[in-house]
């Protein structure tokens, strides 16, 4: 093979090694950076997240687990338009991960939320 061959096809192979390694999903992003809150951060215990792959699906855990495999991972939901987490409350461990046929799955994004809860108060006070 001539030199100026082998290196067009070293070229092209080298090209599609940097292509496949670019396909990757987008690591799915939350509304809220993980943190201590005094008062939820939640809409109505809904938690935002996107994407910048169009077309990934997220698969998400709020209990620590590997989102890529565990049997209770959920799946992200949408609500009027926007990707949302149901049932957020209190303090949670959520991690997710963005797939899509054809690309390598995102890396996994991992959020740990502690909602500190405030002593109750007694109304009216004792002796009222």
């Amino acid at each position: 093979m001539k030199k100026g061959v082998l290196t067009i096809v070293l070229l092209t192979v080298l090209m599609s090694c940097l292509a496949f390694a670019a396909d990757k999903v987008a690591t799915p992003v939350a509304s809220f950076p993980g943190g201590m809150y005094d008062s939820s951060p939640f809409f109505y215990g809904m938690l935002m997240v996107s994407c910048d792959t169009p077309g990934a699906t997220i698969y998400y855990t709020v209990d620590g687990s590997d989102p890529l495999t565990s049997s209770t991972r959920g799946t992200v939901s949408s609500f009027m338009g926007m990707s949302v987490i149901f049932g957020m409350s209190g303090t949670a461990t959520v991690k997710m991960v963005a797939v899509k046929d054809g690309y390598q799955p995102s890396d996994v994004a991992t959020y740990q939320y502690l909602i500190r809860v405030s002593a109750p108060t007694v109304s009216p006070s004792a002796g009222e």
